[in-house]
C-alpha cells in the first residue's frame, strides 16, 4: 500500500505542486485572514443601502398606482351622481367628461381669468348665456357642487384611514380604532337626539345637528378617558384599561341605541333619524362642510407635520424614557387627533368606521412600517375606497330605500380585510 501511495504522489504534475506551494506562501502572509472590520462595515452598509433602494422603488410603485387610482376615481365622481346631492333617492344625471371639462372652463373664465384681466368681469353674463344655450340647464351648478362634495369625501377618507393608523400604532394593537372608544355610537346617539329635538331635516337646523353629533361623540370619548384615568389611579393613562372600557361603553351605547330605534321611536321620528344618519344628507349643508374642513386643518395637518415624531408612539413610556422622549404626550396627542378625525368624518358621511380598521391593515401589508409611508398610503387608499363606496351608494337602491353607505363600506371592504389578515398573520 505504501508503494502505491508513493507511486501516486510521484505522478502529481509539477504545476500542481507549484500551486500548493503558492497557497502555503499566501497563507503565511495572511492573505486568507478575515477582512478588516472597516471593510465588513462598508459591505454591510452597501447591502443595506441597496435593500433600501429596492424597497423604495417598490414603495414608489405602490404609491404611484394608488395615486393614479385615486385621481381617476375623483375625476369619475364629477361625472356620476351622489345620493342625496343630485336627487333624493335614485336617479340623477350622468355627465360626459367633455361636459364636465366645459363646466370647469366656464368656472375658470368666471372666477380665475378676471383676476388677471379686469375687462373680463363685463363678459360674465355673456359667457353664462352662451353656456346655457349649448348645455343642459343646471349642469354648471350641479358639476361644481359635485366637486365640493368630492373634496369633502376626500378629506373624510383621509381622516378615517389616518385615525385608524394613529390608534393602532398608539395601542400597538391592530384592532384598535376610535370607534372602540365610542365615537361612532356617540354620533348615533346624537342623531337620535336630533331626530327627537329637530323639526325636520339637517337643512332646517344644521347648528342643532352639529351640536348633537359632535357633542355626544366627544362626550363619549371623554367619559372613557376619565374612567380609564380613574381606574389607573390618576397617575397615567393605561391603554389596556382605555381599550377595555371603550369596548364596554360601546356595547352599552349600541344596546341603548338599538332599543330606542326599535321600541321607542315612532315611524316619523325613525324616518328622520334614518335620513340624518344613513343618507349623507349632511354633505349638502355648507356649515357641515365648513366644520369638516376646519377639523381637517386642525387634526390631519398637525399629524402630517409630526409624521417623523409619531414613529415614537409605537414605543412604551419606559422605552421612550430611556431614549429621552416623552412618548406619553405624543400618544395622548395622537389619540385626540384620531378621535377628532373619525368624529368629523362620521358626522358628515355616516357610520363608515370600518374604514379606520381595514385600511391601516391593507397599507401595513403593502408598504414599509415607517409612519411616514404608512401616513401617505392610508391617505390614498382611504380616499379611493370611500369615494368608490359613495358612488356605489347612489345606484344601490332597493325599492325606494337607498342602501346605507356604511353597509356598502362593509360589504366592499370585509373580503379584502379577511384576505389581508390571512396573508399578513403574524406580521404585526
Amino acid at each position: 500500500m505504501t508503494g502505491d501511495s508513493d507511486k501516486r504522489q510521484g505522478r502529481i504534475p509539477a504545476y500542481v505542486s507549484r500551486i500548493i506551494e503558492s497557497a502555503r506562501t499566501l497563507r503565511e502572509r495572511g492573505a486568507f485572514e478575515p477582512p478588516p472590520r472597516v471593510v465588513g462595515d462598508a459591505i454591510s452598509a452597501a447591502m443595506a443601502k441597496a435593500g433600501t433602494r429596492a424597497q423604495g422603488r417598490d414603495t414608489r410603485t405602490v404609491v404611484m398606482a394608488f395615486a393614479l387610482a385615486t385621481a381617476f376615481i375623483a375625476a369619475l365622481s364629477l361625472c356620476l351622481p351622489y345620493r342625496g346631492i343630485d336627487t333624493m333617492g335614485y336617479g340623477g344625471t350622468i355627465y360626459s367628461p367633455t361636459d364636465v371639462l366645459d363646466c370647469y372652463r366656464l368656472w375658470f373664465d368666471l372666477n380665475v381669468a378676471p383676476l388677471f384681466d379686469n375687462t373680463l368681469y363685463n363678459l360674465t353674463a355673456l359667457k353664462l348665456a352662451q353656456f346655457a344655450e349649448t348645455h343642459e340647464g343646471g349642469m354648471y351648478t350641479m358639476v361644481t357642487n359635485r366637486a365640493m362634495v368630492t373634496a369633502i369625501v376626500v378629506i373624510c377618507g383621509m381622516m378615517l384611514a389616518v385615525s385608524g393608523l394613529l390608534f393602532q400604532t398608539s395601542f400597538r394593537n391592530p384592532l384598535a380604532t376610535p370607534s372602540m372608544l365610542g365615537v361612532s355610537d356617540g354620533v348615533t346617539l346624537g342623531c337620535i337626539v336630533f331626530a327627537w329635538l329637530g323639526n325636520g331635516s339637517i337643512s332646517e337646523d344644521p347648528v342643532l345637528y352639529l351640536l348633537c353629533v359632535y357633542g355626544f361623540g366627544a362626550a363619549t370619548v371623554l367619559v372613557v378617558l376619565l374612567l380609564s384615568r380613574g381606574i389607573s389611579g390618576g397617575a397615567r393613562y393605561n391603554v389596556f384599561d382605555m381599550l377595555l372600557l371603550g369596548t364596554v361603553i360601546t356595547q352599552l351605547l349600541g344596546g341603548v341605541n338599538a332599543f330606542v330605534q326599535n321600541f321607542v321611536m315612532d315611524y316619523g321620528t325613525w324616518q328622520l333619524f334614518y335620513d340624518v344618519q344613513q343618507a349623507t344628507d349632511a354633505l349638502r349643508e355648507p356649515l357641515v362642510r365648513q366644520v369638516v374642513v376646519a377639523v381637517f386643518v386642525l387634526t390631519l395637518l398637525p399629524a402630517l407635520v409630526l409624521r417623523f415624531r409619531l414613529n415614537l408612539i409605537a414605543f412604551s413610556n419606559d422605552e421612550g424614557r430611556m431614549m429621552g422622549v416623552r412618548t406619553g404626550v405624543l400618544r395622548g396627542l395622537a389619540l385626540v387627533l384620531g378621535a377628532s378625525m373619525q368624529l368629523a368624518a362620521i358626522a358628515s358621511i355616516g357610520p363608515v368606521a370600518m374604514l379606520s380598521l381595514a385600511v391601516p391593515f391593507l397599507v401595513r401589508y403593502l408598504m414599509p412600517s415607517d409612519f411616514r409611508s404608512q401616513f401617505l398610503g392610508n391617505c390614498l387608499i382611504g380616499t379611493a375606497l370611500l369615494l368608490t363606496c359613495m358612488l356605489i351608494q347612489h345606484f344601490a337602491v332597493i325599492d325606494i330605500i337607498t342602501v346605507p353607505v356604511g353597509t356598502i363600506v362593509s360589504l366592499l371592504i370585509i373580503p379584502f380585510f379577511v384576505w389581508v389578515v390571512a396573508l399578513g398573520r403574524g406580521r404585526w
